[in-house]
């Protein structure tokens, strides 16, 4: 089971970055050093939940730099410093496109029930309890968390 979600998150995830923002994820496997970025500000911990028969909570760590290389792909700034609010939003929207997909892909029948996306002040996962997978984005490493109960 652990396997089928991991498999259906990453899925996800890559086709929801490669799609909507022409970015092209790579896996970064278990013990492989991720690049963090340098410079490029603090993750946002952004949170969706579902209500469906299975409950999944879905948290995603998008490093700043990685939320400016989103918006840039999807949005005509003509230059501008976006505000952090709105880097905050192109976030929200990355995690509310991953949790359909998720869904969708594993509930294909049922009705997707989610929460709106939201910014967590601070969160930590705990590794029994949360499958954790990591992928480098042009050389930012984005996080993805998921819970779900049996």
């Amino acid at each position: 089971m652990r396997e089928q979600m991991s498999r259906t998150l990453r899925d996800s995830i890559s086709e929801v970055l490669e799609t909507m923002f022409f970015l092209c994820p790579q896996v970064i496997e278990e013990g492989e050093e991720g690049s963090e970025g340098a410079g490029s500000g603090e993750d946002f911990h952004v949170q969706i939940q579902s209500s469906n028969a299975t409950p999944y909570r879905i948290v995603l760590g998008v490093p700043e730099g990685l939320a400016r290389k989103m918006r840039e792909n999807i949005i005509d700034t003509g230059g501008e410093e976006p505000a952090r609010a709105d880097l905050q939003d192109i976030a929200c929207e990355l995690a509310n496109m991953v949790a359909g997909q998720f869904l969708s892909t594993l509930e294909n029948d049922t009705r997707k029930r989610l929460s709106i996306p939201e910014v967590l002040a601070n969160f930590t996962a705990e590794p029994d309890s949360w499958l954790e997978g990591r992928f480098d984005v042009e050389g930012e490493t984005l996080r993805a968390y998921l819970h779900w109960q049996e």
